[in-house]
């Protein structure tokens, strides 16, 4: 069974939006990018697309984003695929 983790942030802002974007989507994380995908946004412009959508809607929140991760078990035989579409699911529901 998956653990999943909310990882809190100090500072909530463009440019830790944009740090946050950049390390989730490292190519030794997710197989030169093989596993990133975005829930109704694009990956590529991820930090764009928050600012945008805040500036639209006059947001203020002190929230930009959310973070999360998800761990297995060794015992767990899953496949990276598996892992991906299981985090997919997971943020569709979020």
């Amino acid at each position: 069974m998956a653990t999943v983790n909310f990882v809190r942030y100090r500072s909530q802002s463009r440019a830790a939006l944009g740090k946050v974007a950049e390390y989730v989507q490292r190519d030794d994380k997710t197989d030169g990018r093989r596993y990133v995908s975005g829930q109704n946004c694009s990956p590529l412009f991820v930090a764009q697309e928050f600012t945008a959508t805040r500036l639209r809607h006059r947001k203020i929140s002190p929230v930009w984003f959310y973070h999360y991760t998800q761990s297995f078990s060794p015992e767990e035989q899953i496949t990276p695929e598996q892992a991906h579409a299981l985090a997919k699911q997971f943020a569709a529901r979020a």
